[in-house]
């Protein structure tokens, strides 16, 4: 844990702040996983079958993706 002295004695504050990194972390964590992520797939799951590609993708170079498609469905 990291104590960090913080002085604004030009208003009249004096105060020792104590950061748990490890816990910043966690709560960041937590954070994206749950509003985020929870978020996007909650709208992907809005999206008709028929609509849907489902695979993985990566980056292969700056602005080109390599594709691995896992199923699709064909057009209705």
């Amino acid at each position: 844990m990291q104590t960090i002295n913080v002085e604004y004695a030009i208003i009249g504050i004096e105060t020792n702040v104590r950061v748990d990194g490890a816990a910043v972390l966690k709560r960041l964590r937590r954070e994206r996983d749950e509003r985020f992520v929870g978020r996007n797939l909650s709208y992907v799951a809005k999206i008709p079958a028929q609509h849907k590609i489902e695979g993985r993708a990566r980056f292969i170079a700056p602005g080109q993706l390599q594709e691995a498609v896992l199923s699709s469905r064909p057009a209705a």
